[in-house]
């Protein structure tokens, strides 16, 4: 037949061969598409998806309230929550984060002891406001415990707000304040309008974030506007720390938002294990009744409509007919542990710290226990270097200005934007990472100083946190004073 159609109609044959190839291909071209869409665009097994996408101002923002209220209960109910959380904090902030002044002698060209004393009196003045009561708007804290509060917000709600503001207290050096601000209270003012406000946060035409809005008191709806920047000088008045994962992002994220339903039921079965532990510790036993009468009978009598109880070491005769039976014990479950520790794998995959980090349990070898951590290093470092970013440097800088102002120190040039920013590098230090092996730490220290990849400074600061100028001053007198008690000889023999 396809024979005879090409003899007789020659160019409906053609135009059937032409149909019959665009067919085929079409197939083909089908067939991949079936071929990417079971991979994870097709509806087979994905009934739980969204497939819906949003902007952040829903995807976040829409929840923002509930993720901090169960984030919240988490931290405060949950072991592992509270103890991740607390572990990232006290490896980032720990004791606190240090300053060591370090301005850009490149621009500044002044010489070298001069630049020195200049640092050293900037850390002075740093000290004297960051070591006292005088840093914080409520006059408790010292900058020490600022910071670990609003690492601590920070991780909780997604963000903390700083505010810089000015007051000074009589017998007080710095008028200077850092004053915390609750998230919560991070809300929509009341008349809106045409503003483009949503989660307590405002922008301008082109996106940027100009404002944020909070309440004035706790249960009233009255609220308060606060500029990111001053609109004469251009200062910050508004720090946010938070940890940014979407584009144009207003508001922050828990750190536990994606493993919140995992920790509850965590949390549930802890409890529902431990409850079964603990009833099954008791001395439990029922009585069983062979007949009907035997049920008026029991040795166990009740006393006002009370629940009947065993007392401890009772010995009492039983009715004819009745038997006492003891229930099997199956508590504690056998594959508690082992569940436990598979489930903190995953946590430890969303929240970036190893097993051994999360729970504190080193029981693999050196190698493995090292390798754990310094893996978390990794992601604390890296929560360390935004912290110091957003948080610590811009109140450095406002301390700077506010010490020039006030005429505490003197700095040739500060009124140059370029000097200024010169006068303002710095270098922060923390916590250090810790050593499981303190020998082999400080040996790899002075193999690094000696071919010039660090320096003591950097050494000293990371090792344990100290200044290494105080080190060599205390150094000093260390030795002028073995000297003279006679327990080391010249040339530094004991």
């Amino acid at each position: 037949m396809e024979l005879s159609l090409k003899k007789i109609f020659p160019g409906l044959a053609a135009r059937r061969i032409r149909a019959e190839t665009k067919l085929y291909h079409a197939e083909k071209t089908y067939e991949n598409v079936v071929q990417y869409h079971n991979h994870g665009a097709g509806n087979q097994n994905a009934m739980d998806y969204d497939d819906e996408i949003n902007n952040s101002d829903i995807d976040i923002g829409e929840s923002k309230d509930t993720l901090m209220a169960r984030s919240r209960d988490e931290f405060m109910g949950n072991a592992i929550a509270n103890g991740a959380i607390k572990r990232i904090r006290s490896n980032v902030v720990g004791i606190g984060i240090k300053l060591k002044s370090s301005i850009d002698n490149n621009i500044l060209e002044i010489e070298q002891e001069k630049k020195e004393e200049i640092e050293k009196n900037i850390e002075n003045l740093w000290r004297m406001w960051t070591e006292s009561t005088e840093c914080d708007w409520g006059r408790q804290s010292k900058l020490s415990h600022i910071q670990s509060l609003a690492i601590l917000t920070s991780l909780i709600d997604g963000e903390c707000f700083a505010a810089l503001s000015f007051k000074l207290h009589p017998g007080e050096l710095f008028g200077l304040k850092v004053r915390l601000l609750d998230p919560a209270s991070c809300v929509n003012p009341s008349d809106i309008g045409d503003k483009d406000i949503k989660n307590g946060v405002e922008k301008d035409k082109n996106g940027i974030i100009t404002a944020y809005h909070f309440k004035k008191n706790k249960d009233g709806s009255e609220t308060t506007k606060i500029q990111v920047h001053g609109s004469k000088t251009g200062r910050k008045n508004l720090l946010v720390l938070m940890d940014k994962e979407r584009i144009g992002q207003r508001r922050g994220v828990p750190l536990i938002a994606p493993v919140l339903e995992i920790l509850h039921q965590m949390r549930k079965f802890t409890h529902a294990e431990l409850m079964a532990a603990t009833v099954n510790s008791y001395f439990a036993a029922f009585i069983e009744n062979e007949t009907q009468e035997t049920k008026s009978q029991s040795p166990f009598k009740s006393k006002g409509g009370k629940d009947i109880t065993l007392k401890s070491g009772i010995v009492s005769n039983l009715a004819p007919g009745q038997k006492i039976k003891f229930p099997d014990s199956n508590r504690p479950n056998s594959g508690f542990t082992k569940f436990m520790d598979t489930m903190c794998v995953h946590l430890g995959a969303a929240l970036e710290l190893a097993p051994e980090q999360l729970l504190l349990k080193f029981s693999n070898n050196y190698s493995a226990s090292k390798g754990a951590l310094l893996e978390s290093w990794k992601m604390l470092k890296t929560r360390r270097q935004w912290f110091t970013d957003d948080f610590m440097q811009p109140i450095y800088e406002e301390f700077l200005d506010y010490c020039v102002a006030m005429d505490y120190i003197d700095l040739p040039g500060y009124e140059d934007p370029f000097k200024r920013r010169a006068y303002q590098k710095t270098q922060w230090f923390g916590q250090a990472q810790g050593s499981l092996d303190p020998k082999k730490e400080a040996q790899a220290a002075e193999i690094r100083i000696k071919n010039n990849l660090s320096t003591s400074a950097r050494e000293s600061m990371e090792i344990n946190g100290s200044d290494i100028d105080d080190n060599i001053e205390q150094r000093g007198r260390e030795v002028k004073k073995m000297k003279k008690f006679g327990l080391m000889k010249e040339g530094g023999k004991k």
